[in-house]
């Protein structure tokens, strides 16, 4: 607790917003899971909102590689990140 009164964690939290996340096997896909995977393994707290996989290339072996720590939320909203980049414009990095 610091001298204000707000608890710090000594853990540090991450979100990530990513269309392509397994078990998704697009060329997205590998960047985003790698980049989990690494901040999972140095201490760090990772959340991805992401898509409902319909219809699209699937994997099942590339939804065993997220560590069972991340939390993983999923819309059925197709358009996710064209509707993110609407509203938050030059706020969000897209990767």
């Amino acid at each position: 607790m610091t001298a204000s009164g707000i608890h710090q964690s000594a853990r540090r939290r991450w979100l990530c917003i990513a269309y392509a996340f397994p078990p998704l096997n697009r060329s997205g896909t590998h960047r985003t899971l790698a980049f989990v995977r690494h901040l999972a393994a140095h201490g760090w707290d990772a959340s991805v909102i992401t898509v409902e996989p319909t219809g699209e290339s699937i994997d099942p072996q590339l939804q065993s590689l997220v560590p069972a720590t991340v939390d993983v939320t999923r819309t059925a909203c197709p358009n996710l990140i064209e509707r993110i980049m609407q509203k938050f414009g030059e706020w969000v990095i897209a990767i």
